[in-house]
């Protein structure tokens, strides 16, 4: 009796293009070995992929078959927005004010949120709804602007009431507060490495292994409203107009960009650096070599300034302006997979795998999440 096994490699691989590469990648690549290096030939899932979106993405990803995953995720939800590939779970209230700190953790599983009610809140999406999960009382005397997390147990947090301060996810205990001359803007965070822009220009990086080595660098001309960091570089955004890459071995500037209009968000992994700036850009830098980074896109894709970029294989996330979210393929072309006004407006966006979550305007917090996940 013919089965599956005895036919072509070429009509094998045809008949796979139809199914779903969760479901080739997962169950078909375990029925036998041949089906696995067939499976397995990454130069057959790039096809697929240039095939359905060709256009060029600005770094090559090193595994095309979980790209080609996660842009067929990304499309299937967003691409249907409106015919109900997201389900919209709001709460509203959650914050007493406006919302400017937003961030995934924990794989995606809890969502924390910092307010102009001074408040630090962890979220779980629980039976299709919100659940307040942690709230740390009395986080911080003045607006919260950025979170980071520094592992599985532990939080920081930065304020424009000058202080950066260390909780303890699971007691909501206050373990740190480092205080510093100006308000803080901006953080990131990378193998316990915590660097903070303020805006006294300055950034400021402490190693949360030994509290007492705090470094002080100062090589911009105006506030730092946004960073990225991995353990070689820190990427920082200032209203000087500037992205600079500073190299952490070497502790100095490495590199100087400067774009249309000044960065005001930035999203940074896997040798490329995404940037949305005021004048509603999103640009891209190749930042596999540190000194001599190139641009590889630069579109203007908002007539608003960018309140926040979230860079994945799958989908580029901005928040734009007052009130837009708009979900853009990965790709030179920056073409749009969904664009959405959000009544009642926005302050921020993140996105963890296909789930969104945006700070409303008025406190409230809004995700998306996909119909299949619900």
């Amino acid at each position: 009796m013919a089965s599956l096994e005895d036919l072509p490699n070429e009509i094998l691989w045809h008949i796979f293009n139809f199914l779903e590469p969760s479901f080739v990648l997962d169950v078909l690549s375990e029925v036998s070995l041949r089906f696995r290096y067939l499976i397995g030939d990454k130069t057959l899932w790039r096809q697929r992929l240039f095939s359905k979106w060709p256009g060029k993405y600005p770094i090559p990803p090193p595994d095309w078959a979980e790209c080609c995953r996660e842009r067929e995720e990304h499309w299937n939800a967003f691409h249907n927005w409106q015919q109900g590939g997201v389900r919209l779970v709001e709460l509203k209230e959650a914050h007493i004010a406006a919302v400017d700190a937003l961030r995934f953790i924990e794989n995606g599983s809890f969502c924390v949120s910092g307010g102009r009610d001074h408040q630090l809140k962890v979220w779980k999406f629980d039976s299709e709804e919100l659940v307040l999960h942690k709230r740390f009382n009395k986080s911080h005397s003045a607006w919260i602007w950025s979170i980071e997390q520094l592992d599985k147990s532990t939080l920081v947090s930065g304020s424009f009431d000058q202080t950066v301060k260390t909780w303890d996810i699971e007691t909501e205990a206050l373990l740190d507060t480092v205080t510093y001359p100006a308000a803080v803007l901006s953080l990131a965070q990378s193998n316990r490495l915590v660097a903070c822009g303020t805006m006294g220009s300055k950034i400021h990086l402490q190693d949360q292994r030994a509290k007492s080595q705090t470094k002080c660098f100062e090589y911009h001309k105006n506030i730092v409203l946004t960073l990225a960091m991995d353990d070689e570089m820190i990427v920082s955004g200032s209203k000087d107009g500037t992205v600079a890459i500073f190299d952490l071995r070497a502790e100095k500037v490495a590199n100087v960009q400067k774009l249309k209009g000044y960065p005001t968000a930035i999203s940074h992994h896997r040798g490329q650096t995404w940037i949305g700036t005021s004048r509603g850009y999103v640009a891209c830098l190749d930042t596999q070599t540190m000194a001599e980074p190139q641009v590889v896109i630069q579109k203007r894709i908002s007539d608003k300034h960018i309140r926040s970029v979230n860079y994945s294989w799958g989908s580029v996330l901005v928040a734009a302006g007052s009130d837009r979210l708009i979900v853009l393929e990965p790709t030179e072309r920056l073409t749009s997979i969904t664009r959405q006004t959000i009544p009642g407006g926005i302050t921020k966006a993140a996105m963890y795998n296909r789930t969104i979550c945006a700070a409303g305007a008025s406190g409230e917090l809004l995700f998306w999440v996909p119909e299949n996940d619900v």
